[in-house]
């Protein structure tokens, strides 16, 4: 029950990509929101003068663009972790709590000079008028972004079907060839390329068990050879054919891929795991499932 927690929590977290136009019509729709609810709710904090609440609304206003913009622009693109590419149910849902955490801390700062409230009433104030602001607002723009990404998705799982489903990209003949010998096999049967100082390992399946052929070549002139969006190099000593992998384990700073046959696991190195996501995120879904 844990460990299918833990996946579903890495699974991709599907939604309407996130472009520049569409982070900035979020933050106006959130601050529109924000305001709208404060002038009907009317906090006991704000029953001040015209221009006190005035400034109250232009400061608390700056700091919900400021945060919201730390949100979506800053740490998605300087974190791994949180990095739009990798999106999943746990790096979003954290995300969303990391900013429900620092818009309740900073409006709290902003409360103290508004008020007499201690530091700890100020927090339980902001926390529960941000809870009421913010909880409607994202849910609802998450559900709605999340359904879109899910109607792309589908549209990829059709275009897959046309491109994939007669010619099928497994029965495709691919061929290898080493110094002095070459090997022939079906795409679908290659599963991966593992580096051997000059020499290069080759594992696919035949009569249904895994089988390894040794090639006179490095894997950078077999890398060459292979021309497939399924087929890439993972691991300065390994190349991956994702028509024969099972899931990523792990997350964006040490992840592995676990393959079909046998379970077998293969590294990912640093400087290539940002290219598989991005790379994977672009495969059909029926090679993702």
């Amino acid at each position: 029950m844990v460990q299918r927690f833990k996946n579903w929590l890495l699974k991709p977290f599907y939604i309407w990509e996130y472009t520049t136009r569409r982070k900035i019509i979020f933050i106006l729709l959130i601050e529109l929101f924000s305001i709208g609810f404060k002038v009907f709710y009317q906090p006991e904090f704000l029953k001040l003068p015209v221009m006190e609440n005035l400034y109250f609304y232009i400061s608390h206003g700056l700091v919900n663009i400021l945060v919201l913009w730390l949100f979506l622009f800053i740490i998605p693109r300087y974190s791994g972790f949180f990095s739009e590419e990798r999106r999943t149910i746990l790096s979003e849902a954290l995300l969303i709590i990391l900013l429900f955490i620092s818009l309740t801390y900073c409006h709290a700062v902003l409360i103290i000079f508004d008020s007499n409230m201690t530091l700890g009433e100020s927090l339980a104030e902001s926390l529960i008028v941000n809870l009421k602001i913010g909880v409607f607002p994202i849910a609802l723009l998450l559900i709605l972004a999340s359904v879109r990404g899910m109607e792309i998705k589908l549209e990829q799982q059709e275009l897959y079907n046309a491109r994939y489903l007669d010619t099928s990209a497994e029965n495709e003949m691919i061929q290898l060839r080493g110094k002095s010998d070459t090997i022939k096999l079906r795409l679908g049967d290659l599963y991966f390329i593992k580096s051997s100082n000059v020499y290069s390992e080759i594992y696919f399946e035949q009569d249904g068990r895994l089988t390894k052929v040794l090639l006179r070549a490095p894997i950078s002139t077999i890398e060459q050879q292979l021309d497939s969006e399924f087929v890439f190099r993972v691991h300065r000593s390994y190349i991956v054919n994702f028509l024969n992998y099972k899931k990523v384990i792990g997350n964006a700073n040490k992840c592995s891929v676990l393959l079909k046959k046998e379970n077998i696991r293969i590294p990912v190195s640093r400087v290539k795991r940002s290219e598989m996501f991005h790379r994977l995120d672009k495969l059909p879904i029926a090679v993702m499932a």
